[in-house]
């Protein structure tokens, strides 16, 4: 397993120009999975995206907090990366984890694993 502090400073994250969709490390798509701050889309090694009725300015750090049957809850601090507006108090935002414990990002892997988007066929 790759050591967590590959992850790179926002300065050196992808332009858009390159691919709009770049991500440093894999995600996974999380269904039905919530968080302190609203919806959880999905989840990598270095945070998470989440649908949110808050507008959260970029750059800010906020504790996101997470709730499972299978664990204690946790908390993690978050720095928001990215946000887009999707309607009326409805907002798209991309968080990346500061200093996530080891342990804190096996268990938000684990959550969005048991919440994943079943596929038919």
């Amino acid at each position: 397993m790759a050591g967590l502090d590959e992850d790179k400073s926002p300065d050196s994250a992808p332009d858009a120009a390159s691919d709009s969709n770049a991500r440093k490390t894999g995600r996974r798509r999380a269904m039905d999975l919530k968080c302190s701050l609203g919806d959880v889309l999905d989840v990598s090694k270095g945070g998470i995206r989440v649908m949110t009725r808050n507008q959260i300015p970029v750059n800010c750090e906020v504790r996101i907090s997470f709730l499972s049957n299978a664990s204690e809850p946790f908390s993690m601090l978050g720095r928001v990366a990215w946000v887009h507006k999707h309607g009326f108090r409805k907002f798209e935002c991309g968080f990346e984890f500061v200093s996530p414990q080891p342990e804190h990002i096996a268990l938000v892997r684990e959550l969005a694993a048991t919440h994943q988007p079943r596929t038919f066929g």
